[in-house]
């Protein structure tokens, strides 16, 4: 930990640019790789509640990867 927050707190004085398109793509799989899970957990969310949790973190991770595209996009348009 304290070396990932030597690691931020240098990115914080000297920021570098990153690869938004590299981003992009990687976070654009990760939201086909969770939606498909997701999708694997619905049928049995409705009865089980461990699938239920299941099914959620996976939709909420699909959810997080599509605020990672987006935020991608945005850095692209602002250069």
């Amino acid at each position: 930990m304290g070396i990932l927050a030597w690691e931020a707190i240098q990115r914080l004085q000297t920021p570098t640019s990153i690869e938004a398109d590299t981003v992009m793509v990687v976070a654009g799989i990760g939201i086909v790789i969770n939606a498909v899970t997701a999708w694997l957990f619905l049928a049995g969310s409705k009865h089980d509640l461990n699938i239920r949790g299941a099914f959620l973190h996976m939709a909420a991770d699909a959810v997080v990867s599509l605020g990672v595209v987006v935020a991608g996009g945005l850095y692209l348009c602002q250069g």
